[in-house]
């Protein structure tokens, strides 16, 4: 039952997303996706604060402070991403929209390399999951802003 219900929220959640962002392009679509973007950025630097390691409880800030390499790679791409897509530019924004892809799949590189195995999560350690989950959703938001550009773009050729 459980699967059902996933799937037809699925559907109807997709349905909408492409019907609303993909087929026309507008400057309030552009505006919301790129407040949509920003503002996931923003949650995922702030989810640096809570902890990340179940073995010493280390938050994103500390292994930053730690000089851990990978940590400060995806905290400096999420935050450019975040600055770029701010941006007017199309080609700010799909710079900015690269980042993003790059920064989702590193991050999940990057736990992967600081916590091998398996590890059982509690609530206090949910912060990677719920960053890498939305690094994720933030790609489709980009890659939607993405195709709003092309499109006005078109729109803009032809007239």
């Amino acid at each position: 039952m459980r699967t059902i219900f996933f799937w037809t929220a699925w559907f109807l959640i997709s349905f909408w997303v492409l019907k609303t962002f993909y087929f026309s392009a507008s400057q309030e679509k552009i505006k919301r996706l790129r407040f949509a973007a920003v503002g996931i950025d923003i949650l995922v630097l702030i989810l640096f604060f809570l902890p990340w390691l179940t073995a010493t409880g280390q938050s994103g800030w500390e292994l930053i402070a730690a000089k851990e390499s990978l940590v400060i790679l995806v905290f400096g791409m999420v935050l450019l991403s975040a600055v770029l897509v701010l941006f007017p530019s199309p080609s700010a924004n799909k710079i900015g929209a690269v980042l993003q892809s790059g920064s989702a799949a590193l991050f999940i590189a990057m736990m992967i390399k600081l916590m091998p195995g398996t590890v059982t999560l509690t609530l206090r350690y949910v912060a990677p999951i719920l960053v890498s989950l939305l690094l994720l959703i933030n790609i489709i938001i980009v890659l939607l802003l993405w195709q709003q550009l092309q499109l006005r773009d078109k729109s803009h050729t032809n007239l």
